[in-house]
Parts: C-alpha cells; structure tokens; sequence
C-alpha cells in the first residue's frame, strides 16, 4: 500500500523545476458562497516560503 502525501508532511521534490528541494506539504483552499472552506489544490511550500499550485483561478477569498 502506498503511503499518501498529507497536509504537513515534509517531502522532497524528485523531479521537476524544483528537484531536491524540500517543502512542507499545503492545502490551497477557496471560500464558498456559503461561508465554508473547499479544498482546490495541494501544493508545497519551499525553504524561502514561496509556493505555487496548478488551479483555475476564479475570482473569490484564497487561502494556503
């Protein structure tokens, strides 16, 4: 059984723009009309705090 990425989880990039660099495992999010949270994308936020996440952006209240 494979083990599963999860948010806090510290991995190290294996290939890539970002081979060998280590991060920390997020969660991108997007607020609903309704007032709650949904998840849109994981992404990995590098040693210098940068991150980046392929999603289609539509406009409302982000959060990482």
């Amino acid at each position: 059984m494979a083990a599963r990425i999860r948010k806090g989880d510290k991995v190290i990039v294996l290939a890539g723009r970002d081979k060998r660099r280590t991060g920390e495992v997020v969660q991108v999010q997007r607020q609903t009309p309704g007032g709650a949270w949904q998840t849109v994308a994981t992404a990995i936020v590098r040693e210098d705090g940068t991150w980046s996440a392929d999603l289609a952006l539509v406009p409302g209240v982000y959060r990482a």
